[in-house]
């Protein structure tokens, strides 16, 4: 991988700590409008690419975080709750 792309993906997470600690929508991703198309970057998919980066940096430490790693159970969860709310509140069965 190129310094170019690591960058870029660096950007996007520096730009996925700012929405969230401003309070912005995350649940959905990360949309990027500058890439020819447009596309929004799962939540998932960051993830996944923050712990490639963790594993060059230290493979060891990337293995004992594997341990500990709650993103999915806590993903997915989330998303089950807010749908089952929005289902509530618009009487959709």
């Amino acid at each position: 991988m190129g310094r170019d792309k690591i960058f870029q993906r660096l950007d996007l997470f520096k730009e996925l700590r700012n929405r969230a600690v401003h309070h912005e929508p995350i649940m959905f991703g990360i949309g990027r409008p500058s890439q020819t198309p447009a596309v929004t970057v799962s939540l998932a998919d960051i993830h996944g690419q923050m712990l490639e980066m963790l594993n060059w940096i230290d493979p060891q430490l990337a293995l004992t975080l594997s341990f500990i790693d709650r993103f999915a159970d806590v993903l997915g969860f989330e998303r089950t709750r807010i749908e089952g709310t929005i289902k509530i509140r618009f009487n959709i069965p």
